[in-house]
């Protein structure tokens, strides 16, 4: 239901009927596992610089939920996210509401069903690998942020952080959570984050966030 403030919803596929096809991803850097120390359970990175026409993106998550990741229509299909990040006349602003931050609000009449933006994300990562305090977790979540494209970078750094990590309170405050696989996993949609205040959504497999 669209009221004069617009909160977004998704609907999107669930992960877990991937399909097993022909591996066809190239990493652009080594993959990373932090050492299993007694865990059963491996926590990787793993990131592609031409992902979405170079905007990138890092994945810090299990080797048996990226190889779902990569039989998905995010990687195996062409020109699948061209239309992505198109904001030429939105039919939204954003507006700062006194003591909640920034909102966004419909310019024009909207009905249900109605796109309001679409976005990627520039990082998913597995909860589990980010648990509270985890040093060697944070290491590697870095690692994820810093083998990202500058820009994507840059446009990472642009969201609201805090005092403490600043990659891991930006992941804090802007992360939107997801369940891939059947596992819980916060992705970062910068763009998106501005406007919108943490939902918990499925990811569906454009890896593509569409607000409605």
């Amino acid at each position: 239901m669209l009221t004069f403030l617009i909160v977004a919803s998704i609907s999107l596929v669930c992960l877990t009927n991937a399909s097993t096809s022909k591996d066809h991803v190239k990493w652009s850097e080594p993959v990373k596992c932090i050492p299993k120390n007694g865990s059963t359970t491996d926590y990787c990175v793993y990131t592609s610089s031409e992902f979405a026409g170079g905007r990138g993106i890092s994945f810090f998550t299990t080797p048996a939920i990226i190889e779902k990741i990569k039989q998905l229509p995010a990687f195996t299909k062409v020109d699948v996210h061209k239309n992505a990040h198109s904001l030429e006349d939105p039919p939204w602003e954003i507006q700062y509401i006194h003591g909640r931050g920034n909102g966004i609000f419909a310019t024009k009449q909207l009905h249900r069903g109605d796109t309001i933006i679409t976005e990627l994300p520039l990082g998913v990562y597995h909860a589990d690998a980010l648990a509270p305090d985890s040093e060697l977790g944070y290491i590697y979540l870095h690692t994820a942020f810093m083998q990202l494209p500058e820009p994507s970078q840059k446009l990472y750094l642009s969201t609201v952080g805090g005092s403490g990590d600043p990659i891991m309170e930006r992941v804090n405050k802007n992360s939107f959570g997801a369940e891939i696989s059947g596992a819980s996993h916060l992705l970062v949609y910068p763009e998106t984050a501005v406007c919108i205040p943490f939902p918990f959504f499925p990811a569906g497999p454009m890896l593509t966030q569409f607000s409605f």
